[in-house]
């Protein structure tokens, strides 16, 4: 008969090493996450820079900026046989869909055959970007270009000097293609608070309301009004953010 009694158990040192081992293991997947989180922000970034430089480009090549080029069947190859393509191309007034835009956002620019959705396709159809497939479809990857952190890009024209002292051309990164952009509920938007500090520690002032880089306050769960700084003690996706690239 087998003696139970000799059946042995872990060691609290035992324990204690696979405890460690496990620690590790989780330590490593979320140092991981976070290191893939950090390059998609990167790319996100360069995305954005990338779409800059396509403009000035275009504008080079077109003497108008993308989508709010008149006549662009006839001047944008293949425009004229694309639904979602406006033949009569923009008015040329110099700006981008509606000018001087009071609170950007809250202002919805995603219209079908509105100069801010030509803006993209203008930029496709004269070899400047990928990523979109020019089709009459209001989705990122379609009409929009999506973004590597998620969600995609819109494009407005805002002159806002309240909360925001945001004036020029922005491209947004939303969540939605379509309907309010603005972070109401938590996760509404794309980007942590802790993200954008990341992105303006690069490349601009880390104040969420001034400078090329902007976002929503959304009730302070992004920054805080009083001094523009951001709350990274809310780790919720709550920055819709906008950046100025004319």
């Amino acid at each position: 008969m087998n003696n139970i009694n000799n059946e042995k158990g872990f060691t609290l040192v035992e324990l204690a090493i696979v405890m460690t081992i496990i620690g590790l293991l989780i330590g490593g997947i979320l140092k991981g996450q976070e290191l893939v989180a950090n390059s998609r922000l990167t790319k996100t970034y360069a995305d954005i820079r990338s779409y800059r430089a396509a403009v000035l480009t275009f504008e080079d090549m077109y003497n108008a900026l993308p989508g709010d080029l008149r006549n662009a069947g006839g001047r944008l190859v293949d425009c004229n046989v694309l639904a979602s393509c406006n033949n009569a191309g923009g008015n040329g007034d110099g700006f981008i869909g509606t000018p001087n835009i009071a609170n950007w956002s809250r202002n919805d620019q995603s219209a079908n055959l509105s100069e801010p959705t030509q803006f993209w396709v203008h930029l496709a159809l004269a070899d400047l970007i990928s990523g979109i497939d020019v089709q009459n479809n209001q989705r990122w990857g379609n009409l929009y270009p999506s973004a590597p952190i998620g969600g995609g890009f819109q494009v407005l024209h805002a002159l806002e000097v309240n909360v925001n002292n945001a004036a020029g051309h922005f491209y947004v990164l939303r969540s939605l293609p379509t309907g309010d952009p603005h972070p109401d509920n938590p996760n509404d938007a794309v980007l942590t608070p802790t993200q954008m500090v990341t992105l303006e520690g690069k490349y601009d002032d880390l104040v969420g309301n001034t400078g090329s880089i902007i976002s929503d306050d959304n009730a302070s769960n992004c920054w805080n009004p009083a001094n523009g700084a951001y709350n990274t003690a809310n780790n919720d996706s709550d920055c819709l953010s906008a950046y100025k690239f004319f």
